[in-house]
């Protein structure tokens, strides 16, 4: 009777855990299917795979991003540079055009002779992307009125446009239209001014012999 006790605990332990398995196997999630309305899922797919954005072209080709005049009264013309700083923001050939109304003798770039195309008015032609530096040869025509002389500088979409202008004599004053003086020096032979002029705006210099 005492060896029947051991065996009969034995059998309960086993019938225990043999019930105890099931359990445990039903507690566990099985997988299964989640249903969506097409707009969610599609939704949820586009932000789990964000599309990415196409790069947006520039809104112009190239941009006249300033102009640097450097004259000088000469007779009866003045005569000079002017310098165009040209940011280019497209690959390829590109146009771009010149202030109207300036009479260009010659024009280069990086020193090497460019081309313009006819207009009107003239443009220039630029064959890739970044800054370009291009120099035109200018003469502008002086006009005489009321005692004094007057030159003229077409309009210019840049924002920056200077001007350096020497005058072989001294004993003058000068107005400006469409700009301001930023600098004013003297010798005994010359004078010369430094200016800026407005965007989009005419500059119109004047000057008569000092009273």
């Amino acid at each position: 009777m005492g060896r029947a006790l051991p065996a009969l605990a034995a059998v309960l332990v086993c019938e225990c855990f043999s019930a105890a398995v099931p359990t445990a196997q039903t507690n566990t999630s099985p997988d299964g299917w989640v249903v969506l309305p097409i707009d969610e899922y599609r939704t949820l797919r586009d932000r789990a795979n964000p599309r990415s954005q196409p790069i947006a072209s520039p809104p112009v080709d190239a941009t006249l991003t300033r102009i640097d005049y450097d004259l000088r009264v000469d007779a009866d013309a003045v005569t000079g540079s002017a310098l165009l700083t040209i940011d280019v923001l497209r690959e390829g050939w590109t146009r771009l055009q010149i202030p109207a109304g300036l009479m260009v003798r010659e024009a280069s770039i990086d020193g090497q002779p460019l081309a313009l195309v006819d207009g009107p008015p003239p443009q220039v032609l630029l064959s890739h992307s970044g800054r370009s530096l291009v120099t035109l040869d200018l003469v502008i025509p002086l006009a005489a009125a009321a005692g004094g002389e007057s030159m003229a500088l077409p309009p210019s979409t840049a924002p920056i446009s200077r001007v350096r202008f020497t005058l072989p004599r001294s004993g003058v004053d000068l107005s400006i239209t469409g700009g301001f003086v930023a600098e004013h020096s003297e010798t005994a032979n010359e004078s010369h001014w430094t200016a800026f002029g407005h965007p989009n705006q005419a500059l119109t210099m004047r000057w008569t012999a000092r009273a």
